[in-house]
């Protein structure tokens, strides 16, 4: 008869069986959670189980495990998503791309965070960089062509389908400002952070997209026909006031639902998260 070892002790070991009875029968250099056969002849039973309650177990089971694989999904980093102007921004998403935690790299960026963190924590990453974007174009960082870099951190299989998004959302922000006749346009860029863009950014404790805005302000990368180049290369505090000052002088003026639950199922379970940016061994569309 087929049986799981569930427990060993003294030269015995406990066993469940197919027909649902835990026996005591002797070890044979067993490990817990092997599988075994075995002859019922010289075996004690321990206890009977019938097939309902045993199905009962195994559902309860299943309960418990399901149960924790949503709470981690809701919970855990998966995905880093960083966005930079002036400001340097930090989402940290959970499995279903909601904003776990919204931050800032400099002074600039927590003046962001302070505005429109409730409107942004909890919410899916699009409705987030809608709001970001729109508060960004009131407290004057946005003008006519304003480089954005947006740099994307998570699992393979959710990388790729994240950069997408955000360089959707940059242009379906720009949509919205032609359609209402506003001189307004961000130029985006949407990039998967790579080791040693990762690495980069950790030494110099700057975000990821504040890394290639430096290295492109300083020649080693091209730029668009902006003025990315007068981005200063220090760490960027409280500049705002000062580029509001030059422009005056130059006269130019989303909780875990039924969607997410088919989401859990759907796809692979998730795997190590990703915390501050950083995988933890070295954190579907809404």
């Amino acid at each position: 008869m087929k049986a799981v070892v569930v427990s060993l002790r003294n030269g015995r070991a406990a066993v469940l069986s197919q027909d649902g009875t835990f026996n005591d029968i002797k070890d044979d250099n067993y490990s817990v959670g092997q599988t075994i056969e075995y002859k019922p002849e010289g075996s004690r039973r321990i206890l009977s189980l019938s097939t309902r309650a045993v199905r009962a177990i195994a559902a309860s089971v299943a309960l418990v495990i399901l149960a924790a694989g949503t709470f981690t999904a809701n919970t855990y980093a998966y995905s880093t998503v960083t966005l930079d102007i002036n400001p340097s921004l930090r989402y940290e998403l959970n499995y279903f791309d909601r904003v776990l935690r919204f931050d800032a790299f400099n002074n600039d960026g927590e003046d962001i965070v302070n505005m429109i963190s409730v409107e942004v924590v909890g919410k899916k990453i699009d409705a987030a960089i809608d709001s970001t974007l729109d508060a960004l174009d009131e407290e004057n960082y946005i003008g006519e062509s304003t480089p954005v870099v947006m740099t994307v951190d998570s699992h393979f299989f959710r990388t790729e389908r994240l950069k997408e998004r955000a360089g959707r959302k940059m242009e379906a922000w720009n949509g919205r400002k032609a359609e209402k006749h506003e001189n307004k346009r961000i130029e985006g860029e949407s990039l998967i952070v790579t080791d040693e863009l990762r690495k980069k950014a950790r030494d110099k404790e700057i975000s990821p997209g504040r890394v290639i805005m430096m290295e492109k302000s300083s020649g080693e990368g091209t730029l668009p026909d902006t003025s990315l180049n007068n981005i200063d290369t220090e760490p960027l505090r409280d500049g705002r006031d000062e580029r509001i000052e030059d422009e005056n002088t130059e006269d130019l003026n989303s909780s875990f639902d039924h969607e997410e639950a088919r989401e859990l199922n759907e796809e692979d379970r998730p795997e190590e998260p990703i915390v501050n940016g950083e995988r933890a061994t070295e954190k579907a569309d809404g």
